[in-house]
């Protein structure tokens, strides 16, 4: 019995286990199933804590207290995000926190660069994570400057205090410079100075940028390309940019040229942590004087150098009766503008005439600055036979190097003329470059000795052919006439007739009263006198230009004594203003282009001036 009841009390043990087992088995089952969507409801949590998180615990700091003009600082200010299960590096991007209000930092400081960072930390599944903003900051005075208190909801950060000095204390020992020199303290009104600016820096540049210098009352103009290239200053190694300018002042007194300001990104080469820096050079001033009293030409060149020389096509010792010859007069200055050359007047004595041509600018660029040259055309026909002597030309130019006045000279040349009118009735112009020639030149040719008789004979008997010829061209002619004056008539009795369209590109006077005049008139006398030389070069080489020689005589006297008046001595300019000057050289471009324009008046003139025998035949056939 004892045996027996032993056995049944382990059977029943054995049953209990087996079902604690089972059930058991039953709830991790039940565990297991719910376990995915758990852990997707959990992950909805996260996200929707991660997506509300907000800032507190506000606090700024900057990486220095002590700068200088020109130089910049960086301020962080750091929060801690209120989201203990919401942080994450897979939702940084779908978090939505306001950022501090800066506004007030404007006051003392300029804003180079706005960042934003996060830092997500757990330690014991406490969330230590943080936001950053850091702003580059570049102060706008010396002196003592306050950042402010700054806000972000209900926190707000202390006030921090930095000194800013006029310069940096060491700029040798910088690792960013910018230096501007110029090779004159003094100079002249429109006298060329070279301006150079650099760019030194140590650490690895990412980007930037160097902005041009620039003044009231100069011109700039970069010479080249920049150039690149290393230096080693103390034993440091610098890369260095470096830019050329010619300048050229335009007024007397004091120029101020402001500082040159670069800002731009970096990475320092030994910590390896990029910055947002800016730094400027130093103001340069230079002394503008008016011309010296003892220049006394017409137009003030200021240059290093100034040369002019000539050259003729066909020369001028194998020339006939008619026959037209170009002289090309070109002016070169060292340091001088092709704008600021004056248009070289030239006289002709009796029995030679004179018709300008196409007159060309250019420049030249180069280490020393910039040469202008101008060229001139001119085309010269002799009337009658003998022996011209054409003057001399004298351009006075100021010498900068020396200081003194000196005088550019072309020799009086000698023009041989042969032939009489009689034998070149009809003479040939030049032949304009890039044209070609139609005619055809007949050779002389010499008949054999037994044919003379026969010529002869053969000469007596067509004597009558060319008088009947010119009879019937005469009969002609008159036909013609009367045809086109029948036309006339006809289409002044027919009001409904439709007259034939005209052309409707507009002529040069309506081009320059609806733009290039009110242009003009709003420049001052300084800018008109350069921009106008050239436009007038442009305007008198189109082909529609008016060809009247006494109009564009005027206009370059007045340019010629506007120039003396803004660049030379004012006395010598004569009695009227620069604006009055300015007016009347808009004056005369209206009279000058109201003129008949075209190819057909510029044909007439041609031909009547080139073969006046023709001319007068026409007039006794009208």
């Amino acid at each position: 019995m004892v045996a027996g009841n032993s056995i049944k009390s382990g059977r029943k043990r054995m049953q209990d286990r087996h079902s604690s087992r089972r059930s058991h088995d039953i709830s991790n089952k039940v565990i297991n199933g719910l376990r995915k969507p758990l852990q997707a409801l959990w992950f909805v949590c996260l996200v929707l804590l991660g997506s509300e998180a907000s800032a507190e615990g506000l606090s700024a700091s900057v990486d220095r207290e002590e700068l200088a003009v020109g130089e910049t600082l960086q301020l962080t200010i750091s929060s801690k995000l209120d989201a203990s299960l919401g942080i994450s590096l897979f939702n940084l991007n779908t978090l939505d926190i306001d950022s501090p209000d800066v506004t007030a930092l404007e006051k003392d400081f300029e804003i180079l660069d706005r960042q934003q960072n996060y830092r997500v930390q757990f330690e014991n599944n406490v969330n230590n994570s943080l936001v950053a903003w850091t702003y580059t900051l570049s102060p706008k005075r010396p002196g003592t400057l306050t950042i402010p208190s700054l806000s972000l909801e209900d926190e707000s950060t202390d006030p921090i205090q930095v000194a800013v000095t006029d310069a940096p204390k060491n700029p040798a020992d910088s690792d960013l410079m910018v230096e501007m020199t110029i090779d004159k303290q003094t100079a002249y009104v429109g006298e060329q100075m070279l301006l150079t600016v650099k760019l030194l820096y140590s650490n690895e540049l990412v980007d930037g940028q160097l902005a041009h210098p620039d003044a009231k009352g100069a011109l700039f103009r970069q010479l080249e390309k920049q150039k690149e290239y290393s230096q080693t200053r103390a034993g440091k190694r610098f890369e260095v940019v470096e830019r050329q300018y010619a300048v050229f002042a335009e007024d007397n007194g004091q120029l101020e040229i402001p500082a040159v300001k670069f800002s731009g990104r970096f990475v320092n080469r030994r910590f390896g942590r990029g910055r947002y820096e800016t730094v400027a050079s130093q103001a340069i001033s230079v002394e503008i004087k008016d011309p010296p009293a003892a220049f006394d030409g017409r137009t003030w060149l200021p240059a290093m150098g100034f040369s002019i020389s000539e050259k003729y096509e066909p020369d001028l010792a194998k020339l006939k009766v008619g026959e037209s010859v170009t002289r090309t007069i070109t002016l070169q200055g060292l340091g001088l503008e092709s704008a600021t050359l004056p248009p070289v007047t030239i006289e002709t004595p009796d029995g030679v005439r004179v018709y300008p041509g196409q007159s060309e600018t250019s420049e030249e660029v180069h280490a020393a600055g910039i040469t202008g040259v101008r060229s001139q055309e001119y085309a010269l026909i002799a009337t009658r036979p003998g022996r011209f002597v054409l003057p001399e030309i004298r351009i006075a130019w100021w010498d900068v190097m020396n200081n003194e006045q000196r005088v550019a000279i072309l020799p009086e040349r000698v023009m041989q003329v042969v032939g009489s009118a009689a034998d070149n009735s009809s003479p040939t112009p030049r032949q304009a470059p890039g044209s070609e020639d139609l005619s055809i030149k007949a050779e002389p040719v010499t008949a054999p000795a037994e044919n003379v008789t026969d010529q002869a004979s053969v000469e007596a008997d067509s004597g009558w052919f060319w008088p009947l010829l010119s009879l019937v061209l005469a009969l002609l002619c008159l036909l013609l006439g009367w045809a086109a004056w029948h036309y006339r008539q006809l289409s002044v009795r027919s009001p409904g007739r439709i007259a034939p369209r005209r052309n409707l590109q507009q002529s040069p006077r309506q081009q320059w009263t609806r733009h290039d005049r009110a242009v003009f008139e709003a420049m001052t006398p300084s800018r008109f006198a350069s921009a106008y030389s050239i436009w007038l070069q442009k305007q008198s080489s189109r082909p529609e230009a008016p060809l009247n020689a006494s109009a564009l005589d005027s206009i370059h006297s007045k340019l010629s004594s506007l120039q003396q008046s803004c660049f030379g001595n004012a006395a010598s300019a004569g009695g009227d203003s620069p604006d009055k000057l300015q007016a009347a050289i808009i004056g005369l471009t209206g009279e000058w282009l109201s003129q008949p324009s075209g190819p057909d008046s510029e044909q007439t003139v041609s031909a009547t001036s080139l073969y006046p025998e023709r001319a007068k035949s026409r007039k006794e056939r009208h």
